[in-house]
């Protein structure tokens, strides 16, 4: 198991992906209806390798569908968990004081929901 912390585009989180099993995928998520620090489980939105893709703008699911396209060892489980925060004044890599205090709550819902999954 590894823990990777990365500020990166979709295609350099797949590369840095490769030859794992299982990745569990945890993002900020700007959603005014939520309390802040809630976290949502996300579907992949399945991409299919497009020809022409630009490769700095392609989503997860198409960076995903490029790389086994190309022969790349993918996860085969992605799951994704979006934590709630409000919108950026901004680009930072740290948590707000408010939201780095829920961060012990966010961990642990988080594992409690993957370990409920795990077969």
């Amino acid at each position: 198991m590894s823990l990777l912390e990365l500020s990166s585009s979709a295609l350099e989180l797949v590369e840095r992906l490769a030859g794992y099993q299982r990745a569990v995928i945890i993002d900020a998520l700007v959603d005014e209806d939520e309390p802040l620090g809630t976290v949502k489980p996300l579907a992949l939105v399945a991409g299919r390798a497009i020809p022409g893709l630009g490769f700095h703008t392609a989503g997860l699911g198409s960076a995903l569908a490029l790389a086994g396209a190309v022969g790349m060892e993918i996860p085969a489980v992605v799951k994704l968990y979006g934590v709630v925060i409000r919108e950026p004044r901004v680009f930072t890599e740290s948590l707000s004081g408010e939201l780095a205090s829920q961060l012990p709550a966010i961990v642990r819902t988080i594992l409690a929901a993957e370990c409920m999954n795990r077969p």
